[in-house]
């Protein structure tokens, strides 16, 4: 998404128009009961009618009937999770609201429908109204120059900015420089200096990476990337409107103004109004929000930021917010990290055995030491380093977020004896150049056994593939690390006759000493600081490959390493807190990571620590 910003609350006050007097009044649906001028709530039969037409026992065929299903007026902020409990009780409920809100009216398309403007329309089916479309400054002598596939929401694009900075690409009179670009996890912000004559200007384009057509993101990364683009916005106050496009100017487009819009809406006059502003921008433009998932979705984005409210504060107010945390709600009795831990559990998405398929197979079944932590299959590592013909490509491991790169962390048990050549495969397969081990010495020893060469072997081989070789080695209080190189073996018949040959890869290994196995922290936080900036220097003079996390069980430790780590880098990159966020995104794919309030304080203390001792004095 590029990004340039608009009164975002004129849109909220042109969301909903006053009814024209000399229109018929509608028919109110006899679904909802009558509370204070509003339909607040299902009256019983309204709750029957909607259970027969949800379960097929009533015919969903009459428009009408389905029409009057839908609640139009806008919801009290109040009384929204009601609804969105509706909506998810009965899929009928939200099917009739999506067909009502996303029906357009018709509209004139001449201009995009000439000969001469079909080569300018990506998507043939997808033509701006006349009555809205962008109208560009005609060029002397070229007919219909003034037309482009864009609307006064949004513009459709393929890449249209330099790859690399400080080198110009020219489009006609105009020459486009890249002046800056910072990469995050999910999203990439730009400088981009445009050059018409001697007229100059810079913009700010706003990119989110995280959001496959056709798909719905993770709410709360495209919630932060939200609240990025109103800094930016607030920034720069005095300049035209907020550009918004996707690939084809449609679904994800829509689906963020409705986003957006409501939200605002929610912060001013304390209501949201979904089927109002989808109604609005489907008259505007075709096809704004194209799928009742993405539709559902902008509730459930509503309803992250209406349970979460704001959760990050600068650096400056680290000690003053960690002390008011620790204080107990009078009436609830909690305090303040339990609060905000306990809601991340209550929003914590739970993964069907359907979802973790691969961990469930026959095959796989032993290689999980618990096959309560098993991997979501859309959300794992694959190994595709073949080994024998009973190798499969599970290893029980799971993908977790950083702040500043998607998919930073693989997250890992301990191997049994059967799968340490299956850990090997993972970091050679991945290119992890970074190990790290949050235990030692763990009881029993032989269902823990170790699976790197030790500094008087030198060499070990695992498995018929892996052969791993102890470059160096250092020992510090509190922290080990040993450099290997990873050799790897090729025994493909495919492979061998293609003259596929193995590269050698290396990597390093940190191991936490004072950690004992039944501490829920460890002895020394300083120590685990230590260790995080440790690796940071050694990925800044290798690579940026995933970071193993290796602990225990794969659940316990290792989210706070990740989650850490995560919120550190958002120190160090913009002078904001947010453990909040940091621990939400960890958990994302595997729930049980930060698996208990312990976990979750431990978190901001490792914060506050680096910025007390760490931040700015390296």
């Amino acid at each position: 998404m590029e990004q340039s910003p608009m009164k975002t609350s004129d849109r909220a006050k042109t969301g909903r128009s006053k009814r024209k007097k000399s229109k018929p009044k509608p028919k109110r649906s006899f679904l909802y009961n009558k509370l204070n001028g509003t339909t607040d709530s299902l009256n019983p039969f309204g709750r029957l009618q909607l259970s027969l037409l949800n379960s097929g026992l009533m015919p969903t065929t009459d428009e009408d009937r389905l029409t009057n299903l839908v609640r139009k007026k806008p919801v009290d902020v109040s009384q929204f999770p009601k609804h969105l409990a509706l909506l998810r009780k009965y899929d009928i409920l939200l099917r009739a609201e999506f067909r009502a809100a996303t029906k357009g009216e018709p509209h004139s398309t001449r201009h995009g429908s000439k000969p001469g403007n079909e080569e300018k329309n990506s998507y043939k089916k997808l033509i701006p109204y006349d009555y809205n479309r962008v109208v560009l400054e005609p060029i002397p002598g070229v007919p219909d120059s003034d037309y482009i596939n864009a609307s006064y929401i949004d513009v459709m694009c393929v890449q249209y900015w330099p790859t690399e900075t400080d080198k110009p690409d020219v489009y006609g009179d105009l020459e486009i420089t890249l002046l800056s670009e910072e990469s995050l996890a999910n999203f990439m912000i730009r400088t981009i200096r445009i050059r018409k004559n001697e007229e100059v200007r810079e913009i700010i384009q706003m990119h989110y990476t995280s959001w496959p057509a056709y798909t719905v993101p993770f709410p709360a990364s495209l919630l932060e990337f939200r609240r990025i683009v109103l800094l930016y916005m607030d920034r720069y106050p005095k300049i035209g409107p907020l550009v918004v496009h996707c690939s084809d100017g449609c679904g994800r487009t829509g689906t963020y103004l409705v986003i957006d819009s409501n939200l605002e809406l929610g912060e001013e006059e304390g209501i949201y109004d979904v089927f109002g502003y989808t109604k609005q921008i489907a008259c505007a433009r075709k096809g704004m929000v194209e799928t009742q998932e993405q539709y559902m979705f902008i509730y459930e984005m509503l309803e992250d930021h209406y349970i979460c409210g704001k959760t990050w504060f600068p650096v400056s107010e680290l000690v003053q917010q960690l002390k008011h945390k620790s204080q107990r709600n009078v009436i609830t009795r909690k305090n303040e990290y339990q609060r905000e831990y306990e809601t991340i559990c209550k929003m914590s998405c739970k993964f069907s055995i359907g979802d973790c398929a691969g961990g469930h197979r026959p095959e796989n079944r032993e290689k999980n030491r618990d096959v309560a932590t098993v991997p979501p299959d859309n959300f794992r590592p694959y190994l595709t380093s073949y080994q024998s013909n009973d190798s499969t490509d599970y290893i029980n491991a799971v993908f977790a977020d950083g702040y500043t790169r998607s998919k930073e962390y693989i997250v890992t048990e301990w191997p049994t004896y059967k799968t340490i050549p299956n850990l090997w495969s993972l970091i050679y397969d991945h290119d992890c150049n970074s190990v790290i081990v949050l235990c030692s010495a763990l009881t029993p020893p032989n269902a823990y056994p170790p699976f790197w060469p030790t500094e008087r072997e030198r060499k070990r081989k695992f498995g018929p593939v892996f052969t791993v070789e102890l470059v160096s080695h250092n020992h510090y209080q509190n922290i080990k690390t040993w450099i290997f190189r990873v050799h790897k073996k090729v025994v493909s018949l495919t492979e061998l006759m293609a003259g596929v040959k193995g590269e050698t890869k290396t990597t390093q290994l940190f191991q936490i000493t004072c950690w004992p196995q039944d501490h829920k922290v460890p002895t020394s936080t300083n120590a685990l600081v230590e260790l995080m900036n440790m690796v940071e220097r050694w990925r800044q003079r290798s690579t940026y490959g995933p970071v193993v996390v290796v602990s225990m069980n794969g659940r316990s430790r290792a989210g706070v390493y990740c989650a850490a780590n995560f919120a550190i880098e958002q120190v160090v990159q913009h002078d904001e807190v947010d453990v909040f966020l940091a621990v939400k995104t960890v958990r994302r794919h595997r729930h049980q990571l930060v698996e208990n309030l312990t976990e979750y304080k431990y978190c901001y203390d490792l914060v506050m620590h680096y910025v007390l001792h760490f931040l700015n004095k390296e």
